[in-house]
């Protein structure tokens, strides 16, 4: 799934390929995608505007058409973005294309069907329609530290808790875990100031650090989880085996030698 570092990604690309090119038409090869707006709705707002400029909050890609209106991109599971300068090859799970007047299109494509597309006044409009707490590149370490200690859930499922945290999923919240040796059913109100600390730095240091390589989860350092996510695996620092549990029924790894339990 296509967290917060992913998203990034997706943004410097939209931002290469895309932003000030006039746009012709949307065509929408599958209705559910489109949140709260018909395809008929989505090409009277889009015909000959264009994407001014974009921005990233949580899992969200947000680009600006005019005054009060933009367009909130989410991209769901499998949610990925494609320029493509001959319409007659469209990539196969394409289920939305803008395409504009220099020919080229842009396609969302997406294979599980759980990303949307929907048109919103501001960034703030898209953080408050859809409940999103504080993005985790951006939140305070003062407001860090009261979600976690207030909290007498699991920490993997504070960490994931889009209204309270915007931006990590399932695989990265295994991983700034793992970095900051806590067990991921450690109760967020049992985690001892200093640990919170730690996980708070520890969970910038991750997220930089994807981003800085692109997603490209096996140019990652050699001591990150993300490769190493199979039951009985030694585990990066060798000092003990990976686990695989559920939690809220997601499939979660780590390491019980190296991660305490609070």
């Amino acid at each position: 799934m296509p967290e917060l570092p992913d998203v990034s990604i997706f943004r410097d690309y939209f931002d290469k390929t895309t932003l000030n090119k006039k746009i012709e038409r949307v065509e929408v090869f599958e209705k559910r995608i489109l949140k709260g707006i018909s395809e008929k709705e989505l090409n009277k707002t889009l015909k000959g505007k264009s994407f001014k400029n974009s921005d990233r909050y949580g899992k969200h890609l947000f680009t600006e058409i005019g005054p009060e209106t933009g367009l909130d991109i989410h991209f769901g599971m499998t949610g990925d973005l494609e320029l493509i300068d001959d319409l007659s090859k469209i990539p196969p799970y394409t289920r939305l294309l803008f395409i504009f007047q220099d020919g080229e299109g842009l396609a969302f494509e997406d294979q599980r069907k759980f990303g949307h597309i929907s048109l919103v006044r501001s960034l703030d409009d898209l953080i408050s329609q859809n409940n999103l707490g504080k993005d985790a590149l951006n939140i305070k370490s003062e407001e860090f530290h009261d979600i976690i200690h207030k909290r007498k859930g699991k920490i993997k499922s504070i960490l994931m808790d889009q209204s309270l945290i915007s931006g990590i999923g399932n695989v990265y919240a295994d991983e700034i875990l793992f970095q900051a040796g806590i067990h991921p059913e450690s109760k967020g109100s049992r985690i001892p100031e200093d640990k919170i600390k730690k996980l708070f730095s520890t969970m910038n240091k991750v997220l930089k650090t994807a981003i800085k390589y692109e997603a490209h989860r096996e140019d990652f350092p050699t001591k990150f989880l993300i490769n190493h996510r199979r039951e009985n695996e030694d585990c990066p620092s060798k000092c003990g085996k990976i686990n695989v549990i559920k939690i809220n029924g997601r499939t979660t790894y780590f390491c019980e030698a190296c991660q305490e339990l609070y």
